[in-house]
C-alpha cells in the first residue's frame, strides 16, 4: 500500500501548486511532495508498480494527460480523505476530467482533442466509478474503490459484494480442466479468443446448449489452452433486480475481468426470458462491448436467438448432446477418470445424458460399494444415478421401476413371443446396426423401436411391456394421456414434446397405453376444430419418427388407429384372446407355491371360464381374499365365486351350468355368514 501512497503525494503536490494558498490550509504537508525532483525521485525509487502499467497502457494515459491526471486524482481523493474534502470545497464536484484538463494546462501539457478526450473518457469509465456520465462528459465526477485499491496493492480479491455471483478461473491450486467429446469445439473456441484478445472485430461468442451440457468446461479448457482467464458472471443471481442494480453488478464484473485480463463470460442466460429481458441484455452487451477490449462469453440455451436483436459481430457455438461419437468418448473419458470399466458404446447409444448430469451420474456411481464387475448391478446403479439427475415433466407419467417379470412369465402363442424377442433384440443391437455396420448413413431418421400392441382388454400387453423392461433392465415410463391430451391449442405438443425429450436422453421405455384416444385416425376438415385435431396428430406422427428411443403404444381398437401410424411402427403385435391351453398355464402361473390349494382342476376352469389374462388374475386375487378372511385353503368353491363376480363385473350372465353340478347350488344361494 505505501508504494501507492507515496505515488499519491506527486498528484496532490500538482493539485496544491494549482490551487496555492487555497489549498494548503486543507493539506498537511507530509502528504504531498512540491518539488518535481524529490516526488518523481521518490516514485521512481519505490513504485514498481506493473498493474499501474497496465491500467496506464489500457487507459492511453501517455496520449491524453487529462486521463491520467484524473485517475491519479481518484486514487488519492480515496486514500486521504482531507485532500476528497480540498476538492469538494474549491471546485463544488470532486474529480472530473475538467479539473484534470486545467491541472494539466497549469503543468504546461496542451489540451487533447475533444474526440480522443472522449475515448478516454469512456475507458477511464471501465476502472472507475463515475456519476452524472449521461450529461456533459467534461463535468462527469470520478471516485475510486476499494477493490482498485486492492488491484493496485497487488492483491487478488473478488469483492465481498460480488460473491457467490463473479468466480474467477483459474483459481490459486485449481488444476486444468479435463473436457471430454468436445475436442474439435475446444480448439475451435481457443482459436476465438486468441482472436478476440488480437483484434476487436469479434464482439462477443455465444456458447449455446441445454443445462449442464458442458458450456463453462468447455470455456475453461479453451482457455487453458489460449492461457487465459476467465470471470464467470452468473446471470441468474440478478435476474429480478432493477436495470440499474443489473447494470452496476455487470460493470463491477466487467471489470474485474479487466483488470486481470481475462475473459468475461455470462451465463444464465435463457431463452425462457420474456422478450423484454432478452432484449434489454443484449441492449447492455451492446453498450459494454463497444467499450470493453477482453472477450466477452454468453452461455445461453439451446434455444436462445442473438441474432434478430444485435448487429454485432458474433460467434455462435453449439454444443449438441445428440452426437453419438461425442457421448461415447464422454463415456469413455468419465469411465476412465472415475475407474469404472463399462462398455462406452452401449452406455453412450442408450443414454443421452449432458455432460454436467453424467459426471452426476459418475458421482452416484463412486458412492456406491457394489462390485464393479457384475454388469447387471452396475447397469443398475447408472439407472438409479440417472433417476437423480435428471428432471422429469411434472405431468402425464408414472415412471415404474425396473420390472421382475421377464418374457418366460408371458402365457403367449409362439408368434407373438417371437416378435416380442425380436423387439428385445431390436433394442440390444441398435448400436451395432446402426453405427458399427453403418446402417445410420442410409437411415436418416426413424431409427428408434417403436411397436404397436392390439388386442382386447386383459390380454397382457402392458405386462408384455412390463417383461421387455424388465428383460432389458429399463424403467418403463408409463404415460397417462388424460393429463397430456390438452383443450388448448398446443398444449398437447408442448406436454408431449417434454416427455419425449426426457424418455430420449433418459433411456426409459416408453409406454402409451390406450393410444387411440392419442393416435387416432384424422378425419375430414370441417370446422377449425378439426383442422387443429389433424395438425395435432401430423405433429405426434412427426415426432413419434423422430423418437430415437424405445417406445410401446397399446390400443383396444387398433382400427381406430391412424395408417400412417401403423407405417412408422416397427412392430405390430396382435395380442389373442387365450386359448384353453394358454389359459390353463395362466392359471397354473398365476398362483404362487405358498398359496394353500385343496383340489384344484385347472384344466377343468381352464376349458370351462373363456376369460383374458387380465380377468384370470383379478379371480385369482379375489379367491385368494375369500380363502383367507376364512383362514382356511383356496378351495374351487373359492374360484367359482370369484369367477361369477368377475362376470357380473363384466355385465355378463353367467351359465352356472358350465360348473360341476354340486357347485351350481352354491353359486346361487351361498353367502359368507351362512355357508
Amino acid at each position: 500500500m505505501w508504494q501507492i501512497e507515496n505515488y499519491s503525494k506527486l498528484i496532490i503536490g500538482s493539485t496544491v501548486r494549482f490551487f496555492g494558498d487555497a489549498a494548503r490550509k486543507y493539506i498537511s504537508p507530509e502528504l504531498y511532495c512540491l518539488s518535481d525532483e524529490k516526488c518523481s525521485k521518490t516514485v521512481d525509487d519505490s513504485f514498481e508498480n506493473l498493474r499501474y502499467f497496465y491500467l496506464m497502457e489500457y487507459l492511453k494515459a501517455g496520449e491524453i494527460p487529462e486521463i491520467i491526471i484524473a485517475f491519479q486524482l481518484a486514487i488519492a481523493a480515496y486514500l486521504h480523505k482531507e485532500f476528497y474534502q480540498l476538492l469538494l470545497e474549491l471546485t463544488g464536484a470532486g474529480v472530473t476530467l475538467e479539473l484534470a484538463g486545467a491541472i494539466a494546462e497549469a503543468e504546461g501539457e496542451g489540451k487533447s482533442d475533444y474526440g480522443r478526450l472522449y475515448e478516454g473518457f469512456l475507458k477511464l469509465t471501465d476502472i472507475l466509478k463515475c456519476s452524472d456520465r449521461r450529461n456533459n462528459f467534461i463535468t462527469a465526477q470520478f471516485s475510486a474503490d476499494e477493490e482498485i485499491i486492492l488491484y493496485l496493492s497487488g492483491e487478488n480479491i473478488i469483492p465481498r459484494e460480488l460473491k457467490g455471483i463473479v468466480s474467477c478461473y483459474p483459481c490459486k491450486g485449481e488444476s486444468e480442466t479435463k473436457v471430454y467429446g468436445m475436442g474439435k469445439l475446444r480448439e475451435k473456441l481457443s482459436e476465438l479468443i486468441k482472436i478476440r484478445f488480437d483484434n476487436d472485430e469479434l464482439f462477443f461468442i455465444q456458447l449455446s446448449g441445454v443445462e449442464g451440457s458442458g458450456r463453462r468446461t468447455l470455456l475453461k479448457a479453451a482457455a487453458d489452452e489460449a492461457d487465459s482467464c476467465v470471470v464467470f458472471f452468473d446471470y441468474r443471481k440478478v435476474r429480478r433486480s432493477g436495470r440499474e442494480e443489473k447494470e452496476r453488478m455487470l460493470w463491477r464484473a466487467r471489470r474485474v475481468a479487466l483488470l486481470y485480463d481475462a475473459l468475461l463470460c455470462i451465463y444464465g442466460l435463457c431463452s425462457n426470458e420474456t422478450v423484454d429481458d432478452t432484449e434489454e441484455i443484449l441492449t447492455w452487451l451492446e453498450k459494454f462491448l463497444n467499450e470493453f477490449y477482453p472477450p466477452v462469453v454468453i452461455c445461453t440455451d439451446e434455444k436462445m436467438e442473438v441474432v434478430p436483436e444485435t448487429d454485432l459481430p458474433f460467434v455462435k457455438i453449439d454444443i449438441p448432446i445428440d452426437d453419438l461419437e461425442s457421448r461415447v468418448d464422454i463415456w469413455r473419458g468419465m469411465a476412465e477418470e472415475y475407474g469404472v470399466s463399462l462398455d462406452e458404446k452401449y452406455y453412450g447409444s442408450k443414454y443421452i445424458l449432458p455432460v454436467g448430469q453424467l459426471r452426476k451420474v459418475f458421482d452416484g456411481i463412486k458412492r456406491d460399494n457394489t462390485q464393479k464387475k457384475d454388469e447387471k448391478a452396475l447397469e443398475r446403479r447408472i439407472y438409479e444415478a440417472g433417476l437423480r439427475v435428471i428432471k422429469r415433466p411434472e405431468f402425464g407419467a408414472i415412471l415404474s421401476d425396473n420390472s421382475d417379470r421377464r418374457l418366460k412369465d408371458l402365457k403367449l402363442p409362439k408368434v407373438q413371443s417371437d416378435q416380442l424377442e425380436q423387439i428385445c433384440n431390436y433394442i440390444q443391437n441398435e448400436y451395432k446396426v446402426f453405427e458399427d455396420w453403418k446402417l445410420a448413413k442410409s437411415v436418416v431418421y426413424g431409427r428408434g423401436m417403436t411397436a404397436l400392441f392390439s388386442g382386447r382388454p386383459g390380454t397382457g400387453k402392458t405386462m408384455a411391456a412390463e417383461s421387455i423392461a424388465g428383460e432389458l433392465s429399463l424403467p418403463l415410463y408409463r404415460v397417462n394421456l388424460s393429463q397430456i391430451i390438452d383443450k388448448y391449442i398446443g398444449e398437447t405438443e408442448k406436454k408431449l414434446d417434454k416427455i419425449f425429450e426426457y424418455a430420449e436422453v433418459s433411456n426409459v421405455l416408453l409406454f402409451f397405453d390406450e393410444a387411440d384416444s392419442l393416435f387416432g385416425k384424422r378425419s375430414e376438415v370441417k370446422d377449425a376444430k378439426d383442422k387443429y385435431a389433424n395438425a395435432e396428430v401430423s405433429y405426434i406422427l412427426m415426432r413419434i419418427e423422430r423418437y430415437s428411443g424405445a417406445a410401446i403404444l397399446a390400443t383396444n381398437l387398433i382400427e381406430n388407429i391412424d395408417e400412417a401410424f401403423m407405417r412408422r411402427m416397427r412392430f405390430v403385435v396382435n395380442f389373442p384372446m387365450p386359448d384353453s391351453e394358454t389359459r390353463a398355464k395362466i392359471w397354473r402361473s398365476s398362483f404362487t407355491a405358498e398359496m394353500p390349494l385343496e383340489d384344484i382342476d385347472f384344466d377343468y376352469i381352464a376349458d370351462k371360464v373363456e376369460l383374458a389374462g387380465g380377468h384370470i388374475k383379478n379371480i385369482v386375487i379375489r379367491a385368494a381374499f375369500m380363502a383367507a378372511s376364512k383362514n382356511k385353503c383356496i378351495t374351487m368353491y373359492d374360484i367359482m365365486q370369484s369367477v361369477k363376480d368377475e362376470y357380473l363385473k363384466l355385465g355378463k350372465n353367467i351359465d352356472l351350468t358350465i360348473f360341476f353340478p354340486e357347485f351350481a347350488y352354491y353359486l346361487q344361494n351361498y353367502s359368507i355368514k351362512n355357508p
